[in-house]
């Protein structure tokens, strides 16, 4: 539905980033992204997004840096609140599209969800690679129920399209600092298959502060 790009071959001016970008008052629905940031090889930044209802939507709000063969995009400092959401899995942020690589890529850091509620039945992914973390994600005041978890299973690694889904709520990997503040995850509709709030692999400084579900987080 509405994408964020930094693709510089369409630019007269290739030095120019993407930034300084307001979205509201919207109602999305899509079989696939209803917000996508990246996209690109340039950088996107300064952008609010906010007062948005998203339904039957395969994913609610997609951050990756790199897809395909662009070189990546250098994602900071944007901020998304008070949105409703109905979808499968309501957040995706990814240095890499193909999961945890064992390359730089762009930066991706800085990003804060705030007021945000809804059903899901996947699993969101956090996903850096490995010695280049995905920095400073925060997540206040989020509540989501989950139904669903049927097809999820443990995978060497997990990824957008492919794989089973994580056996959490969010499934975070090489980050640093990715925090949840007053947020909540019920699953109380959803299957056995889950089997934990939160996982959290190969990173550092996580913290919950007001953390509520019933099922416990993990750190390894």
């Amino acid at each position: 539905c509405i994408t964020l790009r930094a693709d510089l071959q369409q630019l007269k001016n290739q030095d120019r980033p993407c930034e300084d970008i307001t979205v509201s008052n919207c109602i999305l629905k899509t079989c696939c992204n209803a917000i996508r940031v990246g996209v690109g090889s340039g950088i996107i930044r300064k952008a609010v997004l906010g007062n948005l209802v998203i339904r039957e939507t395969r994913t609610g709000i997609c951050v990756v840096s790199k897809y395909g063969s662009y070189a990546g995009v250098d994602i900071h400092d944007i901020k998304f609140h008070d949105i409703y959401m109905e979808c499968k899995r309501p957040f995706l942020v990814q240095s890499s599209i193909r999961g945890p690589l064992d390359a730089e890529d762009q930066s991706l850091h800085d990003v804060e969800f705030i007021n945000i509620s809804g059903t899901a039945n996947r699993g969101s992914l956090v996903q850096g690679n490995p010695g280049y973390p995905i920095k400073r994600i925060s997540f206040n005041n989020v509540n989501i129920a989950y139904t669903g978890g049927e097809d999820a299973a443990e995978a060497e690694y997990h990824t957008e399209w492919r794989n089973p889904c994580p056996p959490e709520g969010f499934h975070l990997e090489n980050t640093s600092e990715v925090s949840f503040k007053e947020v909540r995850l019920d699953f109380s509709q959803a299957s056995q298959g889950y089997r934990r709030s939160i996982r959290s692999l190969k990173s550092t400084g996580m913290k919950l502060e007001k953390f509520q579900s019933d099922l416990p987080a993990m750190e390894e």
